[in-house]
């Protein structure tokens, strides 16, 4: 599991097998539940319950709205002493970063485009 190291790893079996009461097979249960209901957004990636996240399905929301803002930014700082990076293609719109794991941050970092 990302984020588990070998000694978190140890700590979460031995609590696992110590633990009274049936939390661990609350846990289990929550992350099964999790796993068939959860899926990739088919717009963005993001979590999503529906084949469209919330975030893809809120009609207030228009990413020409954002296309504008950006543009905006970038003309008023042209000609500055500035660099302005779009992040690339792997962490979804509306995503978190605390949900992005290593390779994939990397990957976005690494391909950002000059605006």
């Amino acid at each position: 599991m990302p984020g588990v190291g070998p000694r978190s790893a140890e700590r979460i079996a031995l609590w696992m097998v110590r633990a009274r009461g049936d939390q661990p097979e609350q846990i289990a249960h929550a992350i099964t539940d999790t796993r068939q209901s959860i899926h990739a957004c088919y717009l963005c990636g993001f979590f999503a319950a529906a084949e469209i996240c919330e975030i893809c399905a809120d009609q207030s929301r228009s990413d020409v709205e954002g296309e504008a803002t950006t543009n905006y930014i970038v003309d008023l700082l042209k000609g500055k002493p500035i660099t302005l990076t779009r992040i690339a293609r792997g962490i979804p719109a509306g995503g978190g970063l605390e949900s992005a794991d290593e390779l994939t941050l990397s990957a976005a970092l690494s391909g950002r485009t000059k605006l």
